[in-house]
């Protein structure tokens, strides 16, 4: 399976780069209950990413929507690479088609949505600051770094660590 989206991904990717730039990306970061309440918001551009808790109901919501089931830690029953390169593959498929409008929803908005965020504001080459020198995040760092990675990002461990602790500081500085 995973070679399979490997395939995908590189029959693609020249597309998904030129597409890219011909349109801003909008990003939001959402709770459970932010995204219950935008959910009558959503329109043909909006794409959502939600993450759930294993075992917890999913959410119905009234958009293209990538459901994934994540763990919210940094260890290796957090994020798998396969949820990262469907995130990268989800995302870049659909800005692609016009829909720049991208939702990332988790429990309580703050760890794993974000750093799925940071990670895909990286890849298309926004500001991250706006997510990790937010003191309203505390992002998960393995989220972060295998999303950057699933995009083939020329990012390195250090870089992910630092902009993590930096982010973390923030985060306990602003409670």
């Amino acid at each position: 399976m995973l070679e399979r989206i490997e395939e995908m991904y590189e029959s693609v990717q020249d597309y998904f780069t030129v597409q890219e730039k011909e349109q801003p990306l909008i990003l939001n970061v959402f709770s459970r209950y932010e995204m219950e309440q935008y959910n009558k918001k959503l329109d043909d551009k909006c794409i959502v990413i939600s993450i759930n808790t294993p075992g917890r109901e999913t959410i119905p919501i009234h958009a293209l929507t990538l459901h994934l089931e994540v763990v919210d830690t940094a260890t290796d029953r957090g994020m798998t690479a396969r949820d990262a390169l469907a995130v990268a593959l989800f995302v870049q498929q659909n800005v692609a088609k016009g829909k720049n409008h991208v939702i990332v929803h988790s429990d309580q908005g703050i760890s794993r949505s974000a750093g799925v965020a940071a990670g895909i504001l990286r890849a298309y080459g926004m500001d991250v600051g706006a997510i990790v020198k937010n003191g309203s995040y505390c992002i998960n760092g393995r989220c972060y770094e295998y999303v950057c990675r699933a995009f083939r990002l020329p990012v390195s461990k250090k870089e992910i660590e630092y902009d993590v602790n930096r982010n973390h500081q923030i985060y306990i500085n602003s409670i």
